[in-house]
């Protein structure tokens, strides 16, 4: 394994693991936060002879074993002299410490005994400026030339603003110590310099300052913010149920900063973290104007899609106030470690109060509302417990309780307990299991062990019940989850894995004999495998099938499948670097739909999911014109065999073709 490769700021090793979590339930702005914090962190790497904890925390794929190993490994032999020496940290395997090398470097940093003069710090400070343009070159229904009289008369029919999607970023960096950062984006559709508006659309900044004394963290601006097992409090990324079936718990992230271009999931105001010795206590307050349905009195919904492209758009745009007050204690030390969470939250002096539905009976509908939470993390050798419980204004509580097991250096095992009562109320939580931490109650069993050398086995199982209704489930059910995958590494170049994955749940179908829908078992059966090669001479190819089964006793069984074919060439000092991927797709519906992982331009991710028939084609360059500018280039076509329409609404295409461009100019200095 090129391991050297710790020096090459190519090395996208790591966005395979963003690939193995792709789904077709995926949150799709989560995975964007997720993909641009880790496209910024292999940007700008960690020193690994001064790494710390919650460095490493921020980095999905490493367990929490993996992570104390690595830092007891430090903590003996620090500094480390080479790269080499990841291969002898207990419980980092290869492809492990593959994904690892683009986030770390081997230096020296010296402490500085007294804060920078503002000189000092505007002179050693490293910016970058971004900017990003895309556009569909198909005319969509929402952008068709009509008079201004068809508009007024049917506001809604068209969009507003232009086709384009456009975005600025600009950030600032003083080691690690001081971060600036600004955010301005236009979405497609939003006028961006016309009669309706002028300028862009949404607009993010924040400051940020690490290690002052006692003061080891201050935010002004928008920010994320997680803690514990996200039962309280969770705004950033959740681990969901994939082929990492180690890492299914929740890594708290504590404040961080916002620094994508998502319009949801993020808080406007100031947080700061105190530390003292062995206990930090972090506060924070937010007050932004939110996207919502309202009237004087009433919050009925919110629009989290950021989208402001139509009439209806902008007559919900920030109607609603929502503020938040919170904060955390925590303490920890060699073994242990325990945390209290707890927040208010109100919406401007309205009730919120949505639309009532059987299976939402349970759903917040209260002028304000609070949470609070304990959490732990008990450490003993070979096992890690760690877990949180929290209760909600109205009584109820969910509960969240992992137990990790490592027996051996070649085997993991983890076990997931949680309990979400129907009625807890938590409108800022995200944790393991589903969509939301409500009316959930469920076990999961997870195991990784290399059985021989090269060869790595994963499998989990989850078991659900439901005590109350769901959307399009109209009783309580139940649902079984099984994940197996194989990954065998050959030596120097190839690489192969194969996953399968069966999922049965409960789901509305309507029957021709009945005038109502049944509610039934549907088993859907994934299966992807994958063959990858790596030469030295920066060549590299992924071949790829997917294949998708959903079945139901009362309906017709479908399928779908999906072969794809990319090749890279990355060389060493040519400037010029490119990627070509090419698709063929055919599913019977949209239930065995297939979501794909692509490359894109830097910062950006991209997932997309296709049914039908079609072929898929992907251009993606990475050309830098200068030691410090740097010109990222993407084309999308997309070709249907089975429709003349593609997709509807607003977003209508006349045709079987939809091509997409997407460029990213990056300028540091």
């Amino acid at each position: 394994m090129p391991l050297s490769a710790q020096i090459d700021n190519n090395n996208t090793k790591w966005m395979e693991y963003l690939e193995e979590m792709v789904d077709d339930e995926m949150d799709e702005t989560s995975f964007e936060n997720l993909s641009t914090d880790l496209s910024y962190l292999a940007d700008h790497p960690f020193n690994l002879n001064t790494i710390t904890k919650k460095d490493l925390d921020r980095l999905p794929f490493l367990s929490d074993i993996q992570i104390e190993n690595l830092l007891y490994y430090l903590y003996r032999y620090a500094p480390l002299t080479s790269i080499y020496e990841l291969r002898n940290v207990e419980d980092l395997d290869l492809q492990t410490i593959e994904y690892l090398l683009p986030f770390v470097y081997l230096g020296e940093e010296k402490e500085e005994s007294r804060p920078p003069s503002p000189e000092k710090i505007v002179r050693y400070a490293k910016q970058e400026i971004l900017i990003r343009y895309d556009n569909c070159f198909q005319e969509k229904a929402g952008y068709k030339h009509v008079s201004k009289e068809e508009k007024s008369e049917h506001p809604n029919r068209y969009y507003l603003g232009e086709k384009f999607y456009t975005s600025l970023k600009y950030g600032f960096r003083y080691k690690n110590k001081i971060q600036l950062g600004f955010v301005a984006e236009k979405d497609p559709g939003e006028a961006f310099w016309n009669n309706q508006h002028s300028g862009f659309d949404y607009y993010s900044m924040h400051v940020e300052i690490k290690d002052l004394g006692f003061l080891k963290y201050l935010l002004a601006g928008d920010y994320r913010a997680s803690f514990g097992q996200g039962l309280v409090l969770n705004t950033d990324f959740s681990m969901a149920k994939t082929s990492d079936v180690i890492n299914i718990n929740k890594k708290a992230s504590g404040i961080k900063r916002h620094n994508s271009t998502g319009e949801s999931n993020a808080f406007r105001g100031l947080a700061f973290t105190l530390g003292f010795q062995q206990t930090n206590i972090s506060l924070f307050y937010s007050q932004q104007k939110t996207d919502a349905s309202v009237d004087d009195s009433t919050v009925f919904s919110f629009k989290t899609d950021g989208y402001h492209r139509t009439f209806n758009d902008l007559l919900k745009k920030n109607e609603s106030e929502n503020r938040l007050l919170g904060g955390n204690f925590s303490w920890q030390n060699d073994y242990l470690s325990m945390g209290i969470t707890a927040i208010y939250y109100d919406f401007g002096g309205k009730k919120l109060n949505q639309e009532w539905k059987p299976y939402n009976m349970y759903n917040l509908r209260d002028v304000n509302n609070y949470n609070a939470g304990f959490n732990y993390l008990w450490k003993k050798k070979k096992f890690i417990a760690q877990g949180e419980t929290a209760i909600g204004k109205n009584g109820a509580w969910a509960s969240l309780n992992t137990l990790q097991f490592h027996p051996a250096s070649y085997c993991n095992i983890v076990l997931l307990q949680r309990y979400y009562a129907k009625d807890y109320q938590a409108k800022y939580a995200s944790a393991a299991g589903s969509s939301s931490v409500q009316n959930e109650n469920g076990y999961y069993l997870g195991t990784s062990f290399t059985p021989v050398s090269y060869w790595k086995i994963s499998a989990s199982a989850d078991w659900v019940e439901y005590p109350w209704l769901k959307y399009l489930v109209d009783m309580p059910s139940r649902a079984t989850e099984i994940i197996l995958r194989a990954d065998y590494v050959i030596p120097k170049h190839w690489s192969m894995n194969g996953r399968y994955k069966k999922k049965v749940k409960s789901k509305n179908v309507a029957l021709d004999s009945q005038p109502t829908k049944a509610v039934l078992p549907v088993t859907q059966h994934s299966l992807r495998y994958q063959l990858n090669y790596q030469s030295e001479k920066g060549f590299r190819s992924k071949t790829q099938v997917n294949m998708s089964i959903n079945q139901s006793d009362m309906q017709q069984t479908t399928r779908g499948y999906m072969f794809s074919q990319s090749l890279g060439f990355v060389p060493v000092k040519f400037p010029l670097q490119g990627d070509v991927y090419i698709a063929y797709f055919h599913t019977d519906n949209w239930d065995t739909r297939i979501s794909a992982y692509e490359k894109n331009i830097l910062y950006a991710f991209s997932a997309p999911s296709f049914y039908g028939e079609g072929i898929r084609c992907c251009l993606t360059m990475k050309w830098s014109l200068s030691s410090v500018v740097s010109l990222y280039l993407k084309g999308a076509w997309t070709h249907y065999f089975d429709r003349d329409v593609i997709s509807s609404g607003l977003e209508e295409i006349q045709g079987k073709n939809k091509t997409d461009m997407y460029c990213l100019l990056k300028w540091k200095f």
